[in-house]
């Protein structure tokens, strides 16, 4: 199901390494289907990857999703990208994804 979606998807671990990645992901990025996890937090501008880990840190703690904006490195260029992301919450009220 994921693959048919146009838009990019991932799911991570609460260490934000992603375990699944859709096509359109895999594509845009040149990762394999087969790729073990990953810390794709490495393709994201450095003028932005602080206000990724307040959001995604704030997340972590509340349970809540949250929504934000920031560059992508795709080869020698950058490209903006809102970003929804929703924790999946376990039976506990742990993050599991």
């Amino acid at each position: 199901i994921l693959d048919t979606l146009p838009g990019l998807v991932w799911v991570a671990r609460p260490n934000g390494i992603i375990d699944t990645c859709n096509r359109s992901w895999r594509e845009k990025f040149a990762v394999t289907p087969d790729a073990p996890g990953y810390d794709w937090t490495e393709l994201i501008h450095p003028d932005d990857l602080a206000a990724w880990r307040t959001a995604w840190d704030a997340a972590l703690v509340s349970g809540t999703g949250f929504e934000i904006e920031f560059r992508l490195r795709r080869g020698d260029d950058w490209c903006w990208y809102l970003t929804r992301v929703a924790p999946l919450v376990g039976e506990r009220g742990r993050i599991l994804r």
